[in-house]
């Protein structure tokens, strides 16, 4: 009825030794499950950063579409003189 899970998360550019774990749980008789995922906030860092370089980048493979907003403040009301 119990299932348990082991979760090794790795940082970027460190591909390599979560090739090399999942060939050790290989070895033992497991079946390991690698995912690669990038945070939306990343991403969204990373596609802001390109379009204000000027550099080209396809907005439709990232599910991306540039977007221009307005912010409108209301004036300040005068205090009575």
């Amino acid at each position: 009825m119990i299932k348990s899970e082991v979760t090794v998360t790795l940082s970027a550019g460190e591909q390599a030794q979560a090739d090399q774990i999942a060939e050790l749980i290989s070895a033992a008789g497991f079946l390991p499950v690698q995912e690669q995922t990038v945070h939306p906030q990343t991403l969204r860092a990373l596609v802001r950063e390109q379009l204000a370089a000027g550099n080209p980048i396809p907005l439709e493979l990232f599910g991306a579409r540039v977007v221009t907003q307005a912010h409108l403040d209301r004036p300040r009301s005068r205090a009575a003189v």
